[in-house]
Order: structure tokens, then sequence, then C-alpha cells
């Protein structure tokens, strides 16, 4: 269970730094690969395993609506940045709704000045 969390939190740090770099495309597709590591969290907590996204949509229609539709509201704008350009405003709305699953998972969320400090650290 701590592989999950700790994959959602490692994604939404990569998402932000890429958020902050302009690198829209690249942001928010780990965002939403961070989304995908709490919603596979919460479904382990009941000990469902989803092997794709149609089947982690299916389990989270069944278990956890609120999830279930964040995430089918999201999937068009992950599947975009495969074709298609994203920008700020696609980046910004990713990071606010994936600051309300970590919510509502009670997964504790990575502090934005937490990633300044790594940041800082390697590249000084």
């Amino acid at each position: 269970m701590a592989d999950f969390v700790k994959k959602a939190k490692d994604y939404f740090e990569i998402g932000y730094i890429s958020q902050c770099l302009k690198k829209f495309d690249v942001s928010c597709t780990n965002y939403f690969k961070s989304l995908s590591a709490v919603n596979d969290y919460l479904l382990f907590s009941k000990k469902l395993f989803a092997k794709d996204h149609s089947s982690r949509f299916n389990l989270l229609r069944k278990n956890f609506p609120y999830n279930y539709k964040i995430t089918s509201s999201l999937f068009l704008l992950y599947r975009r940045t495969y074709t298609k350009k994203v920008d700020s405003k696609d980046s910004e709305y990713l990071f606010k709704k994936l600051r309300e699953v970590f919510e509502s998972a009670k997964v504790e969320i990575p502090s934005v000045e937490g990633i300044k400090k790594e940041v800082k650290k390697i590249f000084g």
C-alpha cells in the first residue's frame, strides 16, 4: 500500500516541477499518473486490483464514486497530452482536482515548499 502512496507523491512532485518549467503536457501526464496511484491505493485498501484503465474505472465507479467522477472527467485531458497541446489552465485544473483526491483519500499532499527545497538541494 505504501508503494501506491509513494508513487502518487513522486508523480505529484514531478508534475509540479514540470508545471513550474511550463512543460504542461509532462505536468498533466504526471498529475494523472499520481491520480491513478491514489486510486490504486484506495482500491488496494479494499483488496481490489485494476489491470488497466477500464478495469480501474469500473472498480472506482462501484466502490469510490467520488474518485470515479473526478478521474473520468480528467481522462480525456490526460489522453489529449499524447496528441495535442495543453496549457497552464489545464495543468492548474488537474493540480486542483488532484489535491481534492489526495484530501478525500486522506493521503498527505507533498508541500510546494518541500518540493522547492528538494529542487534547491539538487540544483543549488
